[in-house]
């Protein structure tokens, strides 16, 4: 859902990171996310991934502007309101700054006049109404599952689909959840080697879904709103090995989504971060390291900048190469 699921490059990545305990005190990761939400009044709702202190630091600095921006209806912006305005209430909610009174326009009006599954959520996870029935949502959820566990044979469409189940309150021990998690897991390659239309690549401990249609067509089933999304990684066709698409992103998703699910501590769960947190890409400013990110780029075996691990050189000598060019000059 857009506002409430954050999936381009680097801030779908950065999600999945603040997700996990052992990356949530990375002071470079969180300044990232900071840049973020700072820096884009559309993203607010990205304070979320954050801690609550971190969170309530950051919104604390936009409330002006958010209070400013609300809408006459109690709503931010007329497109996909409803979804993107969950996603801010989510965010203030857990930064401890959800308080009416600061607010010009009723808050809950819209979600209570309505019974579609935005509002559901709202008034389940925000109003924190105990009276609400989530039964038909749920069904109509489990009505589109196929018989292997996923929806539409697409990951970034089971994620989702798994993380509003649980934001509805459906544990990992449902029978239909349990066989979606295990759909996710086939997903899963410990090595994996393939080629792109202009470059070939290596990687470790990624999820990568086998049919580039079925993925994006998934993803368009559950979460129309963020249009086509092309940096969505799949195999071509199922077979051989071309891919499409940034696999960090299809990574980073699954991370995130099993995370959340309680399998923080998986094997496979652990070294995937670890491989998603090694392949990082960065820019450099004044001779100092001022961004992560996750693009395409990243994988192109020629660019020292890009690709530390497979050059030879480690992320720490670059940052201590750059620092002594800088005290030099």
């Amino acid at each position: 859902m857009k506002g409430t699921t954050h999936i381009r490059c680097k801030v779908g990545v950065l999600a999945a990171f603040l997700a996990h305990p052992m990356y949530q005190s990375n002071e470079d990761l969180i300044r990232e996310a900071k840049t973020f939400v700072l820096g884009y009044h559309t993203k607010w709702a990205y304070a979320f991934h954050l801690t609550k202190d971190e969170a309530f630091e950051v919104l604390s600095k936009c409330l002006p502007d958010i209070t400013r921006r609300q809408q006459s209806t109690g709503m931010w912006k007329r497109q996909n309101a409803d979804i993107y305005t969950y996603g801010i209430l989510r965010a203030l909610k857990h930064a401890g700054l959800l308080k009416q009174d600061i607010f010009r326009y009723d808050l809950y009006q819209n979600f209570r006049e309505k019974t579609d599954l935005i509002s559901i959520l709202a008034m389940k996870n925000i109003i924190n109404e105990t009276n609400i029935n989530v039964e038909n949502v749920v069904a109509e959820i489990f009505s589109t599952q196929r018989k292997n566990g996923s929806w539409y044979n697409s990951l970034s469409a089971t994620c989702f689909q798994l993380q509003i189940l649980s934001e509805l309150g459906i544990n990992t021990k449902h029978e239909s959840v349990i066989s979606a998690i295990r759909w996710l897991f086939e997903q899963f390659y410990e090595k994996f080697e393939g080629k792109a239309r202009t470059w070939k690549f290596d990687f470790e401990n990624i999820f990568l879904p086998d049919n580039y249609a079925a993925e994006q067509k998934g993803f368009q089933q559950v979460a129309p709103e963020h249009g086509k999304m092309g940096c969505f990684s799949s195999l071509e066709s199922g077979k051989g090995s071309f891919i499409r698409g940034n696999p960090a992103i299809t990574t980073a998703i699954a991370l995130y989504t099993l995370t959340k699910l309680g399998y923080r501590n998986d094997k496979r769960i652990l070294d995937a971060y670890e491989n998603l947190y090694n392949i990082r890409g960065f820019g450099e400013r004044n001779g100092e390291i001022n961004e992560y990110n996750w693009c395409n780029g990243v994988y192109k075996p020629n660019s020292v900048r890009y690709d530390l691990n497979r050059t030879g050189i480690s992320f720490d000598d670059y940052l201590h190469i750059v620092k002594e060019r800088k005290t030099k000059k």
